[in-house]
């Protein structure tokens, strides 16, 4: 059985997609960005 650190690999995974959002934007590239969308009116989805 192998134990995994998590914060280990999660800054791994951080690592790598910085890299290759790096080389993309060097590329010229669109800047990849994260949207969100709320649909309805529930206070409890919304967020400031």
């Amino acid at each position: 059985m192998q134990i995994l650190d998590g914060k280990v690999v999660a800054q791994s995974v951080k690592d790598a997609l910085k890299e290759k959002t790096q080389q993309l934007i060097l590329e010229g590239k669109k800047h990849l960005h994260l949207a969100a969308i709320l649909v309805g009116t529930n206070g409890t989805s919304e967020t400031l």
